[in-house]
């Protein structure tokens, strides 16, 4: 089953965002067997981030609040987040 993982970005971060990026990216290559998509919400005028999506892959919500739990323990809430950047997710639902 997969789950959306919402999230999104504090006010005035998106320099914060694109310092931390590339290591972002490689966090979530690095944990791509439960995130099978990711991706930054875009503002309205294709320049600025506010936010991401991620597509987890878990067998039920408790699975994927799991998933995404032990995701973010184990990489110390990955860069972004390390990077206090984001506010807690704010959302996860499961998809179809």
């Amino acid at each position: 089953m997969l789950f959306a993982v919402s999230c999104t970005d504090k006010a005035n971060s998106l320099d914060l965002r694109l310092e931390n990026r590339p290591d972002h990216i490689e966090f979530l290559k690095a944990n791509s067997g439960a995130i099978k998509v990711a991706g930054p919400y875009i503002e309205e005028d294709g320049e600025g981030m506010t936010g991401s999506l991620l597509i987890v892959e878990a067998a039920d919500l408790a699975k994927a609040v799991a998933v995404f739990t032990v995701l973010t323990a184990i990489a110390s809430l990955g860069p972004a987040i390390r990077a206090a950047r984001l506010q807690p997710v704010t959302a996860i639902h499961s998809i179809q």
